[in-house]
Protein backbone atom coordinates (compact mmCIF):
# COMPACT_ATOMS: atom_id res chain seq x y z
CA UNK A 1 0.00 0.00 0.00
CA UNK A 2 2.66 2.25 1.15
CA UNK A 3 4.67 1.75 -2.51
CA UNK A 4 1.34 2.10 -4.38
CA UNK A 5 0.88 5.71 -2.51
CA UNK A 6 4.79 6.79 -2.99
CA UNK A 7 4.12 5.64 -6.53
CA UNK A 8 0.97 7.41 -7.32
CA UNK A 9 2.87 11.02 -5.27
CA UNK A 10 5.58 10.43 -7.68
CA UNK A 11 3.58 10.52 -11.03
CA UNK A 12 1.35 13.66 -9.74
CA UNK A 13 4.83 15.67 -9.11
CA UNK A 14 6.08 14.33 -11.99
CA UNK A 15 3.25 15.28 -14.41
CA UNK A 16 2.90 18.36 -12.47
CA UNK A 17 6.33 19.68 -13.49
CA UNK A 18 5.83 18.01 -17.27
CA UNK A 19 2.87 20.25 -17.55
CA UNK A 20 5.18 23.53 -16.71
CA UNK A 21 5.38 25.77 -19.99
CA UNK A 22 8.07 28.44 -20.86
CA UNK A 23 6.20 31.02 -22.17
CA UNK A 24 8.82 32.70 -24.97
CA UNK A 25 7.94 36.49 -25.05
CA UNK A 26 10.89 38.79 -27.77
CA UNK A 27 10.25 42.62 -28.18
CA UNK A 28 8.48 43.69 -30.78
CA UNK A 29 4.96 45.45 -32.14
CA UNK A 30 3.14 42.54 -30.03
CA UNK A 31 5.19 42.45 -26.92
CA UNK A 32 2.96 44.09 -24.47
CA UNK A 33 -0.18 41.93 -25.77
CA UNK A 34 1.94 39.08 -25.89
CA UNK A 35 3.52 39.77 -22.38
CA UNK A 36 0.52 40.62 -20.63
CA UNK A 37 -1.29 37.23 -21.89
CA UNK A 38 1.35 35.85 -20.61
CA UNK A 39 1.29 36.83 -17.24
CA UNK A 40 -2.57 36.13 -17.05
CA UNK A 41 -2.67 32.62 -18.19
CA UNK A 42 0.57 31.66 -17.09
CA UNK A 43 -0.04 28.37 -14.48
CA UNK A 44 2.13 27.81 -11.01
CA UNK A 45 5.54 26.48 -12.24
CA UNK A 46 5.89 28.31 -15.09
CA UNK A 47 8.33 30.38 -16.55
CA UNK A 48 7.89 33.75 -18.63
CA UNK A 49 11.42 33.64 -20.83
CA UNK A 50 11.85 37.61 -22.16
CA UNK A 51 14.90 37.34 -24.95
CA UNK A 52 17.35 39.38 -25.14
CA UNK A 53 16.45 42.96 -26.26
CA UNK A 54 14.64 46.40 -25.42
CA UNK A 55 10.92 46.19 -25.06
CA UNK A 56 8.68 49.50 -25.05
CA UNK A 57 5.96 49.10 -23.45
CA UNK A 58 3.04 51.93 -22.75
CA UNK A 59 0.79 50.51 -19.87
CA UNK A 60 1.67 48.58 -16.45
CA UNK A 61 1.74 44.76 -16.32
CA UNK A 62 0.51 42.71 -13.53
CA UNK A 63 1.30 39.09 -12.20
CA UNK A 64 -1.68 37.70 -10.04
CA UNK A 65 -0.50 33.46 -10.35
CA UNK A 66 1.25 31.74 -7.98
CA UNK A 67 4.99 30.27 -8.74
CA UNK A 68 5.63 32.29 -12.23
CA UNK A 69 9.50 32.87 -12.89
CA UNK A 70 10.08 35.88 -15.12
CA UNK A 71 13.66 35.70 -16.34
CA UNK A 72 15.44 37.75 -18.67
CA UNK A 73 18.93 37.43 -20.11
CA UNK A 74 20.69 39.94 -18.36
CA UNK A 75 19.83 43.39 -16.86
CA UNK A 76 21.58 44.73 -18.80
CA UNK A 77 20.18 42.64 -21.69
CA UNK A 78 16.72 42.51 -21.47
CA UNK A 79 15.13 45.76 -20.76
CA UNK A 80 11.43 46.71 -20.19
CA UNK A 81 11.45 50.20 -20.96
CA UNK A 82 8.14 52.54 -19.64
CA UNK A 83 9.13 55.68 -20.98
CA UNK A 84 5.69 55.79 -23.45
CA UNK A 85 3.66 54.49 -20.42
CA UNK A 86 0.10 56.52 -20.55
CA UNK A 87 -1.20 53.49 -18.04
CA UNK A 88 -0.85 51.79 -14.95
CA UNK A 89 0.46 53.19 -11.61
CA UNK A 90 3.77 51.18 -11.53
CA UNK A 91 5.57 49.06 -14.35
CA UNK A 92 5.41 45.49 -13.06
CA UNK A 93 2.68 44.57 -10.74
CA UNK A 94 2.96 41.35 -8.90
CA UNK A 95 0.12 40.27 -6.18
CA UNK A 96 1.10 36.33 -5.99
CA UNK A 97 3.45 34.28 -3.68
CA UNK A 98 6.87 32.15 -4.17
CA UNK A 99 7.40 34.72 -7.57
CA UNK A 100 10.91 34.92 -9.09
CA UNK A 101 11.87 37.91 -11.04
CA UNK A 102 15.32 37.62 -12.26
CA UNK A 103 17.83 39.02 -14.78
CA UNK A 104 15.89 41.91 -16.45
CA UNK A 105 15.80 45.54 -15.99
CA UNK A 106 12.82 47.92 -15.53
CA UNK A 107 13.24 51.48 -16.47
CA UNK A 108 11.54 54.74 -16.27
CA UNK A 109 8.23 53.59 -14.99
CA UNK A 110 5.83 55.93 -14.25
CA UNK A 111 4.97 55.03 -10.80
CA UNK A 112 7.23 52.26 -8.62
CA UNK A 113 9.14 50.38 -10.96
CA UNK A 114 8.46 46.90 -9.25
CA UNK A 115 5.58 46.42 -6.46
CA UNK A 116 5.18 43.39 -4.85
CA UNK A 117 2.40 43.42 -2.58
CA UNK A 118 0.67 40.98 -0.14
CA UNK A 119 2.63 38.10 -0.74
CA UNK A 120 4.92 35.18 0.75
CA UNK A 121 7.99 34.13 -1.12
CA UNK A 122 9.26 36.98 -3.70
CA UNK A 123 13.12 36.64 -4.98
CA UNK A 124 14.72 39.72 -6.93
CA UNK A 125 17.97 38.16 -8.57
CA UNK A 126 19.83 40.16 -10.85
CA UNK A 127 17.08 42.80 -11.30
CA UNK A 128 17.86 46.64 -11.99
CA UNK A 129 14.92 49.55 -11.41
CA UNK A 130 16.17 52.71 -13.12
CA UNK A 131 15.15 55.95 -14.05
CA UNK A 132 17.05 56.67 -16.44
CA UNK A 133 17.59 60.51 -16.41
CA UNK A 134 18.92 60.37 -13.21
CA UNK A 135 17.24 61.68 -9.89
CA UNK A 136 14.28 63.84 -10.49
CA UNK A 137 11.65 64.61 -7.97
CA UNK A 138 9.11 63.68 -11.53
CA UNK A 139 10.64 59.91 -11.20
CA UNK A 140 8.61 57.32 -9.72
CA UNK A 141 8.37 56.60 -5.89
CA UNK A 142 10.54 53.11 -5.47
CA UNK A 143 12.54 50.91 -7.30
CA UNK A 144 11.99 47.36 -5.78
CA UNK A 145 8.90 48.03 -3.75
CA UNK A 146 7.64 44.76 -1.74
CA UNK A 147 4.91 45.54 0.65
CA UNK A 148 2.90 43.60 3.52
CA UNK A 149 5.40 40.80 2.30
CA UNK A 150 7.10 37.85 3.86
CA UNK A 151 10.18 35.90 3.68
CA UNK A 152 11.59 38.49 0.51
CA UNK A 153 15.06 37.96 -1.38
CA UNK A 154 16.79 40.64 -3.19
CA UNK A 155 19.85 39.55 -4.09
CA UNK A 156 22.42 41.10 -6.80
CA UNK A 157 19.86 44.04 -7.72
CA UNK A 158 20.06 47.26 -8.42
CA UNK A 159 17.66 50.34 -7.86
CA UNK A 160 18.88 53.73 -9.26
CA UNK A 161 16.93 57.35 -9.38
CA UNK A 162 13.94 56.73 -7.81
CA UNK A 163 12.14 60.09 -6.35
CA UNK A 164 11.79 58.58 -2.77
CA UNK A 165 13.79 55.32 -2.44
CA UNK A 166 15.57 52.31 -4.14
Amino acid sequence: MRLALAAAAVLIMSASAAEARTWRVSPGPNAQTELQTALIEAQPGDTVQLARGRFELTQGLSLAVDRVTIRGQGEARTILSFAGQRRGAEGLLVTANGVVLRDFAVEDARGDAIKVRDCNGITFQGVRAEWTRGPNSENGAYGLYPVNCSNVLIRDSIARGASDAG
